[in-house]
């Protein structure tokens, strides 16, 4: 059984955890001190990346693109805010 990622979901992947990288890491420590969501920083853009809407279907808005997606976004986010403390929680998501 072949386990690796699709082309489409490796793209994902990076895309993901290059706006993680970029995006969250450097201000996560300070928006968690400061109890700041930071919703231009980060919300709007993960919603224009279509990252909110990854299992919902294109007739209702969303980019259809599965749950592995979903589970891929939510791994590298959470990763990157939680510092790997997040792959507990991701594990549970992705579990089959």
């Amino acid at each position: 059984m072949d386990f690796k990622l699709s082309k489409e979901h490796e793209m994902l992947r990076k895309a993901v955890q290059d706006f993680a990288k970029k995006k969250i890491a450097p201000f996560v420590d300070e928006w968690d001190a400061n109890h700041y969501l930071p919703v231009e920083e980060v919300i709007r853009p993960m919603g224009d990346l279509g990252f909110f809407g990854a299992v919902i279907p294109e007739e209702y808005g969303g980019e259809d693109m599965g749950w592995l997606a979903t589970s891929i976004i939510t791994r590298l986010a959470l990763e990157c805010i939680c510092g790997g403390g997040g792959l507990g929680i991701a594990a549970v998501l992705e579990r089959k």
